[in-house]
């Protein structure tokens, strides 16, 4: 009897110990349509950005920048709206925003720069909304030294936009 007495003390005991206090509903949905992004009909699309040779002596201390180059996501057939954010993801530095070099190289970053040419921190990039159906939105990638001196040698990385509808 006094078993079956603590068993029961236990198990209630034991109820209470998983009650919530708030119930978190989420919904969602898939859908089928998406932008086409520079007339690519390949998913995901691959925007190269070739960035031209500079000298080490353009980036002489921690924080220097150099040489913005621009290119365009150009969005059509999209939905209305639809979100264009940055990732974070590991080619993104924590402290800097920028995307680190994925090569044995230069340690010299690239820092995306919005279309007026200001930094995007890619780590916390809230994105922009496009309506309409389609933008050409403009961006730079910019050589950007986080440290000092900035080291010779090539350079290669890559950041992911993705499309909220």
């Amino acid at each position: 009897m006094k078993k079956l007495l603590t068993a029961g003390l236990l198990s209630s005991l034991a109820t209470s110990a998983f009650a919530y206090d708030a119930e978190v509903d989420i919904n969602g949905e898939v859908v089928t349509e998406s932008c086409t992004i520079n007339n690519s009909s390949v998913a995901p699309t691959v925007i190269n950005v070739d960035m031209p040779k500079i000298n080490i002596s353009a980036l002489p201390s921690a924080g220097s920048w150099a040489m913005n180059t621009p290119f365009t996501v150009a969005l059509t057939n999209c939905p209305d709206p639809v979100k264009v954010s940055w990732e974070k993801s590991s080619t993104v530095d924590a402290e800097s925003g920028a995307l680190v070099n994925t090569i044995a190289g230069t340690n010299a970053q690239i820092r995306v720069l919005d279309g007026n040419a200001q930094p995007i921190n890619l780590n916390s990039d809230a994105g922009q909304v496009v309506t309409g159906g389609s933008a050409n939105l403009r961006y730079f990638g910019q050589y950007y030294a986080k440290t000092a001196p900035v080291t010779p040698g090539k350079i290669s990385t890559y950041g992911y936009i993705t499309l909220t509808y």
